[in-house]
Parts: C-alpha cells; sequence; structure tokens
C-alpha cells in the first residue's frame, strides 16, 4: 500500500489505504505560516501590499517616488507613505503659482520624495519647494 497525502484546513494528514477503510497514521499541525497568501492588497494586514500573491512590507519610498494624496484610507494603508530614511518629503512643483504659494490641487499627490538640502537642485526639486538647493 503506497502512503497517501491529504492536505485538510491547516493539518496535513498521512494515510494509508488498507483494502477499503482509511488509517490515519499521522497529523500535523503547522507551526508557522510563513506569508499570508492574497489576490488583492486589501487582503493583506495593515502596511502590507499583496505582490505575487504573497503579503510583504510596504517599505519606504526611495528618491523620486511618489507620496499619495487624496486616496481611500482603504487602499492608503496599503501604500507606502513615507520617505526612505535621509530623504524628505516636498510638494509637487505644480502645486506653486509663480509666486511660490503653495496652491494644494484636488487629488494630487501629497508630494515626492528628495535629497532636498544636498546643495544640489535636482529632479522635481525648485525654487519653491526646495529653496535650500535652488536659488
Amino acid at each position: 500500500m503506497e502512503p497517501k497525502l491529504i492536505i485538510i484546513g491547516f493539518v496535513l494528514v498521512i494515510i494509508i489505504v488498507a483494502s477499503s477503510s482509511w488509517v490515519l497514521i499521522k497529523s500535523v499541525m503547522p507551526t508557522t505560516i510563513p506569508y499570508f497568501s492574497c489576490q488583492l492588497d486589501t487582503d493583506c494586514p495593515t502596511s502590507e501590499k499583496c505582490q505575487a500573491n504573497k503579503c510583504i512590507s510596504v517599505g519606504c519610498i526611495g528618491i523620486g517616488g511618489t507620496i499619495p494624496g487624496a486616496i481611500s484610507p482603504q487602499y492608503r494603508e496599503h501604500m507606502s507613505v513615507q520617505c526612505c530614511p535621509g530623504l524628505i518629503q516636498i510638494d509637487w512643483p505644480s502645486n506653486y503659482d509663480t509666486d511660490c504659494n503653495l496652491r494644494q490641487l484636488a487629488g494630487a499627490p501629497a508630494g515626492t520624495c528628495t535629497n532636498c538640502g544636498d546643495g544640489n537642485c535636482t529632479g522635481m526639486e525648485t525654487k519653491c519647494n526646495c529653496p535650500f538647493d535652488c536659488r
């Protein structure tokens, strides 16, 4: 008789078929579940997102990355919302008028992550959102 493996829920059952009856040999409960299986970000715990059917940490936003703005909290809690260490958040250049007055646009992203303050005016940095580097 050849042993058969059957998974019932989270219990692995090894059985041997003997004539027409089933004989339970061993029942094993898993000790850990390494990750949540998912289809959507909302299937994952807060601060995690679904990638390749696995829940992973949302991590931080790198240089040039967008900080989400007007997004439902249901989705925002599964997105990176903070810049990585060493970067700071600045407003989008289009959120300023020609006199550098901030005018938040409805639905606009909250900002972008940059090296503002490093002495170089690069990327999305302008005299309005990063006066330290851009004059």
